[in-house]
This record gives C-alpha cells, sequence and structure tokens, in this order.
C-alpha cells in the first residue's frame, strides 16, 4: 500500500500552477494534423503534417524534428492536408498522407521514400483503418470516397460522388461486418455498409452542417461510442451517439468554433478547437478548457504519444507550431504502475480523514471499463468522478472536494468503484467510505 501512494502523493504535491503547455522547437508552418505510429524498436515515432513543407517527424517525443519527405523530395514544398497510420503491431506501420491535389502517398519506412499509390489528382483530406486493420478508407475534397484492401497499394471508389469527405471513422457491426461513417462539407452525415460486395450509403442527418471530425471510442458494453463535430452550421459543437448514429447528444456546446480533432485516453477525452484544448474527467459528459501557456488558440490537432499530448496549431492568430503538455496535469488520475496485479481491488482513501483532497488507488488485472462514483451519507450521487476505458494496472485518483459543485459541504461519503471486465464480460464492485473535515 504504501509503496504505490506514497511517491504519487508526493509527485501530486510536488506541482506547481506553473504547469502549461510548452513550444516545442520546431519551423514556423500551419501544421494541419498530427499522427503516432511504432518505430519498430518499441518507441513511437510522431508525424506531422504541414501547409506547406510536407511531412516532418520526431523520433524523441518532440524534442527535435526532422523533414522526412522522400530522398528524392517528393513531399517537399507541399501541403499535406491528412495523415493515416496503419498498425503492423510493434512493427514500422505503413503511413499515408494526402498531398495537396495529387491523392494519396505511401510510405514503409517512416517516410524515408513516398510512393504515389493513387486516387487520380484528386485532394485527400481525410484517412481511416477499419478496427482489424485489412480495410482503409480515404475521403477526398471533390470526389467522395475511397476503399483499399491492400495496404494502401491500390484504391476503388465506393460512394459519395462530388462530395468533399472531411472525416470517417471505422467501428464493427457486431456480426463480422463494419459501419464507415463520413462526414461531410454541408451535405450531411453518412453511414456506408457493404453486402455481396455492394456499398450502399444511407443520410444519417447533419445536412446543414459541416462535419469534420468523427472518432469511436468504447462504450463499456462491447459497443462504440461516436463522437462527431462540427466546424460550421447550426449544430456548431460535439456530439456523442451510442446507436450507431440513431440518436445524437451534445457533449460540448456554448463555444464559438467547431471541433477539430478528438482523442481519447483512459478515463479522459480530449477536444481541440479553434478556442484552444478542452478535457472532459467523466467520458464526456463535463468539459473545461485548458489552454495554460498556449498563445494560439487554434487547435488543429491533436495526440498522445508516451506521457504528454501534444498539440498543433495552425492560422494567424498566434505561433503555428507543435505544443507539449504532460498527460498528468491535465487529469486526476494516474496509471502509477503497469504490472498486472492479482485481482481486481479498492483501496481505502489515503488520507482520511481529508480536507480537501484525498487519493483513491486501484487495481484492475484485466482491461476494463471503469466507474468512480461519490454519494453522500443518504445515498444520493453526488459525482461520477470517473467513467471509462482501462488498461490493466493500479491507477490513483486525486479527490478534490472543493472542485465539485463548488464545494460539497463536509461530512462522510461512500466512494463506489464499479468494474466492467472487457474479456469476460463479468462485473465487479466495491464500496468504502471517508470523512471529509473542514
Amino acid at each position: 500500500m504504501k509503496r504505490i501512494i506514497t511517491p504519487l502523493l508526493f509527485l501530486l504535491l510536488s506541482l506547481t500552477l506553473s504547469a502549461q503547455w510548452v513550444q516545442l522547437n520546431i519551423p514556423s508552418v500551419d501544421y494541419i494534423a498530427l499522427a503516432t505510429g511504432s518505430n519498430g524498436a518499441g518507441g513511437t515515432n510522431i508525424f506531422a503534417a504541414t501547409g506547406a513543407s510536407g511531412v516532418r517527424l520526431s523520433t524523441d517525443m518532440g524534442t527535435t524534428w526532422t523533414s522526412v519527405n522522400g530522398g528524392d523530395g517528393v513531399l517537399n514544398n507541399t501541403v499535406i492536408n491528412a495523415l493515416g497510420i496503419v498498425p503492423k503491431g510493434s512493427g514500422i506501420p505503413t503511413v499515408l498522407v494526402g498531398n495537396g491535389g495529387l491523392g494519396v502517398f505511401r510510405s514503409t519506412n517512416n517516410g524515408t521514400d513516398w510512393t504515389s499509390v493513387g486516387i487520380g489528382n484528386h485532394e485527400v483530406i481525410s484517412f481511416a483503418v477499419s478496427p482489424d486493420g485489412t480495410q482503409l478508407f480515404a475521403g477526398t475534397r471533390s470526389d467522395g470516397i475511397y476503399h483499399s484492401t491492400n495496404d494502401g497499394v491500390t484504391w476503388t471508389k465506393i460512394g459519395l460522388s462530388s462530395k468533399a469527405v472531411y472525416a470517417i471513422t471505422v467501428t464493427s457491426n457486431g456480426s463480422g461486418g463494419i459501419n464507415v461513417f463520413a462526414g461531410t462539407w454541408y451535405t450531411g452525415l453518412f453511414l456506408l455498409t457493404n453486402s455481396g460486395g455492394l456499398w450502399t450509403e444511407t443520410n444519417l442527418g447533419f445536412t446543414d452542417d459541416f462535419v469534420y471530425m468523427l472518432h469511436n471510442a468504447p462504450n463499456g458494453a462491447g459497443g462504440s461510442n461516436i463522437f462527431l463535430g462540427t466546424s460550421g452550421g447550426p449544430n456548431l459543437g460535439l456530439y456523442v451517439s451510442a446507436n450507431n448514429g440513431t440518436n445524437w447528444t451534445p457533449v460540448l456546446t456554448g463555444i464559438n468554433s467547431g471541433v477539430n480533432s478528438l482523442v481519447v485516453t483512459a478515463l479522459y477525452y480530449f477536444a481541440a478547437t479553434s478556442e484552444g484544448v478542452f478535457v472532459s474527467k467523466n467520458g464526456g459528459i463535463t468539459w473545461n478548457p485548458a489552454n495554460e501557456g498556449l498563445t494560439n488558440f487554434n487547435v488543429s490537432s491533436l495526440v498522445i504519444a508516451g506521457t504528454d499530448l501534444f498539440a498543433a496549431t495552425v492560422g494567424e492568430v498566434g505561433p503555428t507550431s507543435v505544443w507539449k503538455r504532460p498527460l498528468s496535469e491535465l487529469t486526476s488520475v494516474r496509471r502509477v504502475s503497469a504490472e498486472t496485479p492479482p485481482a481486481f481491488n479498492l483501496h481505502q482513501n489515503y488520507p482520511n480523514p481529508f480536507n480537501p483532497t484525498t487519493q483513491i488507488v486501484y487495481e484492475l488485472p484485466a482491461e476494463s471499463w471503469v466507474r468512480l462514483e461519490l454519494y453522500d451519507i443518504t445515498g444520493r450521487k453526488v459525482s461520477t468522478l470517473i467513467d471509462g476505458h482501462a488498461a490493466s494496472g493500479s491507477y490513483a485518483y486525486m479527490l478534490d472536494m472543493q472542485s465539485i459543485n463548488n464545494g460539497l459541504p463536509a461530512g462522510t461519503y461512500m466512494y463506489k468503484l464499479t468494474i466492467l471486465d472487457i474479456s469476460t464480460n463479468t462485473a465487479s464492485s466495491f464500496a468504502k467510505k471517508m470523512i471529509f473535515l473542514k
């Protein structure tokens, strides 16, 4: 118990109010998209698509950057509108780029060499990969959506002719097939399905909106929540669907910009907007800005690499660059050990009694969906603290009673941990009491 709590408590107490985004040492240019992939040796590469200088690569978590535009310079001085990564386990992934109006270029050696692989002279602006990695999709600015089943070597048009496809996400349909969701420029959100080799498309709404971002994340019940971000139109903001696009619920509204990018880590969501970065600590239910140190709020893309969050910025309202911030500054929960514990467990909070912060440590021997809730002495739920997916390991959540509902009164509370083991689809529940003093 002390081995887990003491180092983490010391680290948390050592944090200061100076925590903020740091601008990286990278040439100033519009950075349109970021993506990560294995370096083939157990590490992570970060790719950055630029608006005028091809592709840049960092092999050391953003410390240094080099141009990777091919030995022949085929991508030099080009606009890269989209990046796609096709994972190959721990090996080097296939990297795809949308090269201005010249279609798709493909690399299998981290950008050392690039090969043109078609889609004519069309401008490719989005990519997506099926859950099993065998089917690739590319969206164009004026010629619909294309499909590849051979790792991007060749492409076939499958639908949405003449439409601008700015966002694609792919989910399993639960019966061995896939659902392809495509967001377009003011013509709607479309669902594409394949039956007997024939692709059909269904308009799911948002016909007056610019659907700019799509992302899917596990919902804790074996399916996916699909997130949709708009960048124009009457439904500006972020929306989520738990039933394959039939119904949508707004989860980030009241901002004056659309959502450009969304990434998910264990239990936390991060959204990129033209008003900066927003973070949700409860599965997208509520959001707060996280822009300390960021001097350009026009954030085009976000990725997570290692223990850091990276942001790309564009436009003329501040530095066009790539920025970095430790995830630990933005979250209340930390994975304190990656070792697999022997059983699911919830520890007594420490310290207890406390004022106003305390730690809650729990252990997951398997990949799980985790929900941590806080109740008052009457059994009334006060807050959902955590609601999301997590890998196996030991976690510590820092609870601050002053941050909930503008501050909670002193008294006895109960915290309840509900865990769904994803591999076995079995649930476990634990509860303990805590005393909050003032």
